[in-house]
Order: C-alpha cells, then sequence, then structure tokens
C-alpha cells in the first residue's frame, strides 16, 4: 500500500524514511489491533511471524532501492508529461504511473499517434527540462478548485470526480517548471536527481482499460 509522504518537498533519502516511518507505524497499530506486538508471547504465532517478516522487509536494503526507484520513475514520467506539452500544445493527459520495469504516460492527440522522430524529440526535451534542476513542488486545494484548474483536461477533471465521489474535499498538485499536474506523489525534491532514462515504444490504451472509453497513446 502506497503511503504518502507529509511535507511537500523533501529530500529523497528523507522521503523514504518517512514512508518507510508510516508503513512502521501502520503495521505497529494493525498489531496491537490483534492484541500485542510482535514479541508479545500471548499474540498468535502466525501473526508474530508475520510481524517478523514485516520488519525484516522493511529494513531489507532491497525494499528501500525500489522505494527510491519507484519514486524516481514518477518523478521522470511527470517530466514526460512535461516535454509533450512544450511540443503539442492541445495535448490532453491521462495517467503516468510507474511500473515494474519503468513508467507509463497516456495522452490524447486528438486521434495522432507520436512516431518513432517523435519520441526523440519528446527525450531531447526531457533532458533539457532535468539540466535545469527544477524543483518539485505540492500543493493542496479544494475539489472546486481543482476542477477549475482541470476544465480543459477532461480526463484529469474525470479523476477529480471520482475523488470527489469518494468523499475527498482536497487533492494535491505537483509543479515543476511551467507545468502542474495533478498528483499525490511523492516526488524528488529536483530535477537533478533524476539519471538515465529512454523512451522504449508507443501503444494504445483504452482510458482506464475499458473498451468503450477513448484510445490513448501510450508512450
Amino acid at each position: 500500500q502506497t503511503i504518502e509522504t507529509a511535507t511537500n518537498r523533501l529530500p529523497l533519502n528523507e522521503a523514504l524514511q518517512t514512508r518507510l516511518s508510516s508503513d512502521k507505524k501502520r503495521f505497529a497499530r494493525q498489531a496491537k489491533n490483534v492484541g500485542g506486538t510482535a514479541g508479545n508471547p500471548l499474540v498468535p504465532k502466525y501473526i508474530r511471524k508475520m510481524c517478523f517478516e514485516m520488519r525484516g522487509f522493511l529494513n531489507n536494503p532491497k525494499y528501500m532501492e525500489k522505494e527510491k526507484l519507484d519514486i524516481i520513475r514518477h518523478s521522470t514520467s511527470h517530466i514526460l508529461a512535461y516535454a509533450v506539452k512544450e511540443l503539442f500544445k492541445d495535448v490532453k493527459f491521462g495517467i503516468g504511473p510507474t511500473i515494474d520495469d519503468g513508467f507509463y504516460y497516456d495522452f490524447d492527440l486528438n486521434g495522432e499517434t507520436f512516431s518513432l522522430e517523435d519520441l526523440d524529440k519528446i527525450e531531447q526535451k526531457m533532458k533539457e527540462i532535468i539540466k535545469k534542476n527544477l524543483e518539485f513542488n505540492k500543493k493542496e486545494v479544494k475539489i472546486e478548485e481543482a476542477e477549475n484548474k482541470l476544465k480543459d483536461q477532461p480526463y484529469k477533471l474525470e479523476l477529480v470526480e471520482d475523488l470527489k465521489n469518494q468523499g475527498e474535499k482536497k487533492v494535491s498538485f505537483y509543479q515543476v517548471g511551467d507545468f502542474e499536474d495533478l498528483c499525490r506523489g511523492p516526488h524528488v525534491s529536483s530535477t537533478k536527481e533524476l539519471g538515465n532514462f529512454k523512451l522504449l515504444r508507443v501503444a494504445g490504451a483504452y482510458w482506464k482499460g475499458e473498451e468503450e472509453r477513448p484510445m490513448l497513446t501510450r508512450i
């Protein structure tokens, strides 16, 4: 389960420590709810075993590295969207999550798609943006303000409406340079923390994975 950092911007390692701390506190609460902590002999054996396994998981450097990599990939997906916005002015944005082997972002180009030459141009623009050492800044706004911000971005607006229907009163945006995106985060503190990347391919993807919804272009 994703645990958000509660602050706007933190150095990457501190952001990870905050997330790990949140995981540990959440797990401690769960352990208490079943009658004790991981070391309490009164707690059923399988619960104690689960607690010990979780302790080992959270303290495992591989967990830290995966969390760090996920944050870097997520931030790079924002730079991808930023670059596309610079090059394709009327683009509509879908979502841009991390995946097991990288990240993607979905775009609506009004029926058009990206060529391999476009990928090269986008990649170059991303490198230019990253070199500027731009900060990622988080801002929380009320649902009504978010709806106004995204009135020209129908897919993002739909996501806000989904959150509104779930009872959310506020949503968060991250801004880097001139680009602002609806996002829970967390992100790196600035683009200087982003490393090497490669845009590999273009594919079609239905919005929200539903065949009756519009076909978007995924990088």
